[in-house]
């Protein structure tokens, strides 16, 4: 993950929330889980893929919705740095 730093924020029973800072540019390859999830753009934008489907673009204060075992990928514009919040719902 070169140029992605995490820190979880909270961990519980019902989930986990992680802060996700993107360097300009970096990216999350394609990948899933078991489990559902929440994205939020805290700050930046972020480029985000699920399944076959275009790519969006989402800027600060947008929010998705990753269904369990959807595989998906995720990168900062190259424009600046992006903060992603994620919840994992357990």
């Amino acid at each position: 993950m070169d140029g992605v730093k995490n820190q979880t924020l909270h961990n519980d029973a019902k989930g986990r929330i992680i802060e996700f800072t993107f360097a300009p540019g970096a990216e999350l390859k394609a990948h899933s889980s078991p489990l559902p999830a929440s994205a939020y753009v805290a700050r930046g934008v972020a480029i985000f893929q699920m399944g076959d489907a275009e790519a969006e673009r989402l800027a600060g204060g947008r929010f998705m919705e990753i269904p369990p075992g959807a595989v998906h990928s995720v990168r900062a514009d190259a424009s600046g740095e992006m903060v992603l919040v994620l919840t994992i719902w357990k």
